[in-house]
């Protein structure tokens, strides 16, 4: 991450920003300089997740979805 283009240290503290709609408690609470912002984001929109269709009682539909979302 390029700290020095966004005029930022990268252990510049959240707090020393404006707290807007975008800052959320969550996010204050496990990011508490810039440095940590990245990898929180990257593990929260960028790692794995888990769907559940087993409660879609259509098993054409089901093994759709299951093979879709793949």
């Amino acid at each position: 991450m390029d700290f020095e283009h966004w005029q930022l240290s990268e252990m510049e503290s959240l707090s020393s920003f404006p707290l807007d709609y975008r800052i959320t408690p969550e996010l204050q609470e496990h990011c508490h300089t810039v440095q940590d912002v990245k990898p929180y984001l990257q593990k929260l929109y960028a790692s794995t997740v888990g769907v559940e269709f087993e409660h879609i009682r259509d098993e054409e539909e089901r093994l759709w979805l299951y093979s879709a979302y793949e």
